[in-house]
């Protein structure tokens, strides 16, 4: 009787054994989806968060923040700097489109690729892991005189999408810059791949007023750049949103442009497979157990 009760308990330990490392399997699988789906939560609710910001500021203060930026783009469009700036410009910079929001300047939203994203000033590493990075020494994100604004992010990383999928963008797509109030339209011209060391070439261009996106390539290697190109085309006031919506919406993961990527398709279906031959195994691993008793 003992003999079977001591069978039985240690049945009962090794099958709880067994369900727990099933479960800390799939725990390890699904993290990088769920992570990123909290992720992306969180940078919308920053956009969100910034248009409520700009809709409490004064109209004089939003006059004000523009002007600045604009002086700022005038006087680097005739003495550009380069991106390697003095630190003694860069307490200016940072005073420049701020609503004392952590470095937060701006939005950036891609339609086609149903991305919304938080831009920051500078490229620092901490800026880098949670949004877009406004490259200091580039042009501020106003329209008015010959621009160029250049912003960064990363592509690959386990938790966040970012850039992951400009790559999917063509010459004709649009994607939008909202500072404050004002919606930049963009319109994509061209998409380069060039060597790290070509992207400090990419400067203003006389008569135009240029936006510059730039990322790691090839995917999960990140030798290279790649870099799109685009064209403002036009702004737009934008009403205040009472709603709190700001214009964003929560999208689900693969509601992109053209569908999920061969990479992603086989990605999940891996992890189904991975999921079920797990499944399997800990029903063998039962089932001969109990055989062998």
């Amino acid at each position: 009787m003992k003999t079977k009760e001591k069978k039985t308990k240690r049945n009962t330990v090794f099958n709880v054994f067994i369900v727990a490392l099933f479960l800390i399997c799939i725990s390890l699988l699904l993290y990088p989806y769920i992570s990123g789906l909290f992720v992306s939560t969180a940078q919308k609710e920053v956009c969100v968060s910034y248009d409520n910001r700009t809709r409490e500021l004064p109209e004089a203060e939003k006059k004000r923040l523009l002007a600045d930026a604009l002086s700022y783009n005038k006087e680097l469009a005739e003495h550009p700097v380069g991106y390697s700036v003095e630190e003694a410009l860069t307490d200016e910079y940072m005073s420049l489109l701020d609503l004392g929001s952590n470095g937060l300047m701006a939005t950036l939203e891609i339609p086609c690729i149903e991305l919304s994203l938080p831009v920051y000033h500078t490229v620092n590493e901490e800026i880098l892991q949670i949004g877009v990075g406004h490259v200091q020494g580039s042009s501020l994100p106003v329209e008015g005189c010959d621009s160029n604004v250049m912003l960064m992010a990363h592509r690959g990383l386990p938790n966040s999408e970012l850039f992951n999928n400009i790559d999917r963008l063509e010459a004709g797509d649009t994607f939008q810059i909202k500072v404050l109030d004002t919606v930049l339209d963009y319109r994509v011209e061209e998409i380069k791949t060039v060597k790290p060391d070509d992207v400090a070439k990419i400067g203003i261009t006389k008569g135009k007023q240029l936006c510059t996106l730039v990322t790691c390539t090839p995917y999960g290697v990140n030798s290279d750049r790649l870099v799109v190109f685009a064209e403002l085309t036009g702004s737009r006031r934008v009403a205040n949103d009472t709603g709190g919506t700001g214009g964003y919406s929560y999208t689900l993961p693969f509601s992109r442009k053209g569908g999920p990527t061969i990479e992603e398709i086989l990605a999940l279906a891996g992890v189904l497979l991975l999921i079920t031959a797990i499944v399997i195994e800990i029903y063998r691993l039962i089932k001969r157990r109990k055989t062998i008793e």
